[in-house]
């Protein structure tokens, strides 16, 4: 589950602890190497525009995961990122948040621990990292888990209270739309 290490534009090459692999179908044909598919390669994401993320999905059949690149000028605000990562590291249908954050001149990630009172806390750490901001979160799969999220006639999507504390009930539903909705509240307004 590698979703943040898509580089939005460019098709990434696997780890380096994989075997190595052409970087695109089309550059292995003209080679003559054979690839393991013989559809075309998934048609890159577009790059993100500010306050509107570029969204990359994945996932198999136990895990969901979804992640988001920013625009390098997206700044988030450091209280309501805070909360948000915490309402996540909270829901225990999420296995997994982790990115990279601009705050304005410092970039941060997330570290999630669990103290020894039993609560969770996240702690924003600095981070080397400075091209785009990305945050990846991974979730059981509502399918997986057997639950049923919505009843007859209702709507699925985390719709009502603050969208930035709710966002860990969304990620349990696999609502990935009310998640991004919850992680751009969290951006501060351009200036």
């Amino acid at each position: 589950m590698e979703t943040l290490d898509v580089d939005v534009g460019v098709v990434m090459c696997p780890s380096a602890d994989s075997e190595p692999r052409e970087k695109s179908a089309h550059a292995a044909a003209a080679r003559g190497i054979r690839t393991s598919s013989s559809a075309p390669p998934p048609t890159p994401p577009p790059p993100p525009t500010r306050g509107a993320p570029t969204r990359v999905r994945g996932g198999d059949d136990g895990h969901a995961t979804c992640g988001w690149v920013f625009h390098r000028d997206d700044v988030f605000a450091r209280p309501l990122l805070a909360r948000l990562l915490t309402a996540l590291a909270n829901e225990p249908a999420v296995k997994r948040v982790k990115g990279v954050l601009r705050l304005g001149s410092e970039w941060v990630a997330p570290a999630v621990a669990v103290g020894g009172d039993g609560r969770t806390r996240v702690a924003l750490e600095p981070a080397a990292y400075r091209r785009d901001s990305r945050i990846e979160i991974i979730a059981t799969n509502v399918a997986a888990r057997g639950e049923i999220i919505k009843g007859e006639g209702e709507d699925d999507r985390v719709v009502d209270g603050d969208v930035v504390d709710r966002a860990g009930e969304a990620a349990r539903a696999n609502d990935w739309d009310a998640v991004e909705s919850a992680i751009v509240a969290t951006l501060k307004p351009p200036k």
